[in-house]
């Protein structure tokens, strides 16, 4: 490291020490440090979103599976924009009215009784932990690759260090620390993989030479296709891509019917409004601006190290050969960037989990059977009651401890990112767990008889059969999802017949509340609820605009220039 990169790191740590300052104060109680009071515009939660899935591992993934599976490879998490945009279209401004704090707390005022509060723990716990930990061990080892083949630093020195930071601004700031070192992190991502795909591209030769050179490699204008289909017509796989998974697996950023911190920003939003946009915003950002540089990177990969082992090790190499000063301190900042911003908003959802879902439901019991006045009341604000009383004292000792869950958090991930070899397994494992649930998710909001029994047997399921699966070495990721989704479906199907309705009081309650869609609900608005084709139509309008994009850019990048 040269004299400029040493400034440009002591710049990247002062602007960061800069927004802890300001917003040091922003916290006093855990409605402002989990959801910044309700108050973000659409366009820092937008940015914030898609930073969030921007991290040190996403290029490396890109190129893996570019490498592996060719550009069409991607249709892996491309497909997720049909979900995405149905989450803008049709369910983010309802989770915004339902005022809740955190996805879990939605069985509260959806279900009832021990169903609803066991339901409420469980979906807190499992997210917080389990599935909050695997994705920050695959964002951990993305980045120790990076630090290890691209700047031959020590690599768990640095993580460390970085996590040492991370827990310094999360634990400060709360989330609007996370929010706008996001946006700051953002575009410093984004200009960092703009710089790669630059300097890969003309190391190749230029677009055109990189374009010929991939198609001479073996299968390589398989590598080069855009079309899910290939030339035996639809795989399996793909086909699992293109019409099963968007709606039937969960996966964190891509729930169908909204979950996780994608919820987490969109009941910060200050509207309905603000929410619905910035879900937009996020989806254009996610799947048409960030991909092309990643994939532009891995296929020079393919051409600049044609025996490496490991493809995900591609994109890192690419920055070891651009090497010099000042570009390796701009490089190594946009890649700590694009780290730091997944890893914060990971730490700060998965404490508000802990701290909204598990701790204050008992602090709120044990306070009622002691029959101690005041503080017991001030758990209502996790409903959005801002008039509770909350003693100091109580804010004091919450935010003390929603600052110690996030400290436990991330040791705990750095634990379990010694557990994977490659991120994308990693990856497809969360899908499999997850595969069954997407529509217990999506008819919650659609059908009343939908109860809490149906989530709880959803999530039993689709992680024993999967689990089974894995136990027995069944290796294809196409059948893992289709018996999995189909074991699933039966098996919560049949315990919501079997298991008793949510009373109708109940539901009117949450009718009134959200005001859903829809004929399933025809019984609480007096039959006036029909089919929602107004939003249908915005939805497929805009999964065509945001396809239509995608391919145009392939075709500038890429189509153009394949050889007939």
């Amino acid at each position: 490291m040269g004299f400029i990169d040493i400034i440009i790191f002591c710049i990247y740590a002062l602007l960061l020490l800069a927004i802890l300052f300001y917003l040091r104060n922003r916290n006093k109680a855990m409605a402002d440090f989990f959801l910044g009071g309700r108050k973000l515009p659409w366009y820092l939660a937008a940015l914030s979103m898609v930073a969030t899935t921007f991290g040190a591992d996403t290029p490396l993934l890109v190129a893996g599976i570019v490498a592996k599976d060719g550009i069409s490879g991607n249709w892996l998490w491309w497909n997720f924009a049909f979900s995405g945009m149905a989450t803008a279209i049709f369910f983010g401004h309802l989770w915004r009215r339902s005022g809740v704090t955190t996805d879990a707390e939605f069985a509260d005022i959806r279900y009832e009784g021990k169903p609803a509060e066991y339901l409420r723990k469980f979906r807190a716990f499992y997210l917080a932990l389990p599935v909050n930990l695997i994705i920050l061990g695959w964002v951990n080892l993305g980045m120790m690759k990076f630090i290890e083949m691209a700047l031959d630093w020590p690599v768990w020195p640095v993580i460390i260090v970085l996590n040492l930071v991370l827990i310094l601004q999360t634990m400060a700031a709360g989330l609007w620390g996370v929010v706008i070192t996001d946006a700051v992190q953002f575009f410093l991502g984004m200009l960092g993989s703009i710089l790669i795909a630059v300097f890969a591209v003309n190391k190749t030769g230029g677009l055109a030479n990189l374009v010929a050179e991939v198609a001479k490699l073996d299968n390589g204008l398989e590598i080069l296709r855009f079309s899910p289909f290939s030339a035996e017509g639809l795989t399996l796989t793909l086909g699992v891509y293109l019409f099963m998974q968007w709606w039937a697996s969960w996966y964190p950023g891509a729930e169908p019917g909204g979950g996780g911190y994608i919820v987490q920003r969109v009941l910060s939003a200050r509207s309905e409004k603000d929410a619905r946009k910035s879900l937009i915003a996020f989806n254009f950002a996610h799947y048409i601006l960030r991909p092309w540089p990643w994939i532009l990177a891995g296929l020079a990969a393919l051409v600049l190290f044609p025996e490496l082992e490991d493809k995900e090790a591609g994109f890192p190499l690419i920055v070891k050969e651009m090497a010099g000063t000042g570009l390796t301190g701009l490089l190594s900042v946009a890649f700590f960037s694009a780290y730091m911003s997944t890893v914060s908003t990971h730490l700060n959802w998965g404490a508000s989990y802990l701290m909204l879902d598990i701790y204050r439901p008992w602090q709120k019991k044990r306070w009622e059977r002691n029959q101690s006045p005041g503080p017991g009341n001030s758990m209502n604000t996790s409903s959005g009651n801002k008039n509770s009383p909350e003693t100091e004292q109580q804010n004091k000792i919450e935010m003390r401890l929603s600052r110690f869950a996030t400290l436990g958090l991330a040791i705990g991930a750095l634990g379990v990112t010694l557990i994977f070899d490659t991120i994308k397994d990693a990856w497809q494992i969360l899908l499999m767990l997850g595969a069954g649930t997407g529509p217990v998710y999506l008819l919650r909001w659609y059908w009343w008889r939908i109860n809490a029994w149906s989530e709880i047997s959803a999530l039993f399921f689709a992680f024993l059969s999967s689990l089974i699966l894995l136990l027995f070495n069944f290796e294809s990721f196409a059948y893992t999802m289709i018996i999995t989704t189909i074991v699933t479906s039966v098996a919560w199907l049949t315990v919501t017949f079997v298991t008793p309705e949510v009373s109708l009081n109940h539901l009117q309650k949450f009718y009134d509340r959200t005001r859903p869609e829809g004929p399933g609900w025809s019984k609480f608005s007096d039959g006036q609820n029909q089919f929602p084709f107004r939003l249908f139509l915005q939805w497929f309008a805009l999964c065509v605009i945001l396809y239509s994009s995608l391919f145009a850019g392939w075709w500038l990048f890429i189509g153009r220039f394949i050889p007939v």
